[in-house]
């Protein structure tokens, strides 16, 4: 059986048996084309990690700095 995923009323996926890594880069493809540059790197750090831990750290990282965010806020006010 085929599965198509739609987003924004595209198809931008069809294939069988997709994984869900598959799902994953197809969608954030998709949505890093209305993304700023800060976001394309998180999603790019998404795409090529598959440890949790790995994204928290990328993500809870100033990327000026290098220095760790204080709060979650902080990290929110970024990333959105």
């Amino acid at each position: 059986m085929g599965y198509c995923i739609k987003l924004n009323n595209l198809s931008i996926l069809t294939m069988n048996n997709p994984s869900i890594k598959d799902v994953k880069k197809v969608i954030i493809e998709e949505c890093k084309k209305n993304m700023d540059e800060v976001n394309k790197k998180a999603a790019d750090v998404i795409l090529t990690k598959d440890n949790a831990k790995e994204i928290e750290e990328y993500m809870f990282t100033d990327p000026k700095t290098g220095k760790p965010f204080r709060s979650y806020g902080e990290m929110r006010s970024l990333y959105g």
